[in-house]
């Protein structure tokens, strides 16, 4: 399965028909393969680093919960399920 992050609509997209299952909206950390290069790992968001990268995605070990860093606020978000049904 590849894995692959579009900086320009925040989207998570893969080429594997099959789909991870978001439980309470979050994506657990260890679904994301190793190789992929733009998943940094925390043990927690205060861990993060003072300035993001947009085409990174950052996970707190101790929330799990997905992240991403927004330029116009200039602060980490949440990535969660949209009530859409599992479009991010």
């Amino acid at each position: 399965m590849k894995v692959s992050f579009d900086p320009v609509t925040g989207m998570l997209t893969s080429t594997s028909s099959n789909f991870a299952e978001i439980s309470e909206g979050k994506l657990s950390g260890d679904l994301i393969p190793d190789s992929f290069d733009d998943v940094q790992r925390f043990e927690t968001l205060a861990a993060f680093p003072q300035v993001g990268v947009v085409a990174r995605i950052y996970f707190p070990a101790d929330t799990n919960l997905p992240h991403r860093w927004d330029p116009t606020t200039l602060s980490y978000m949440p990535i969660v399920a949209d009530s859409d049904g599992g479009e991010f």
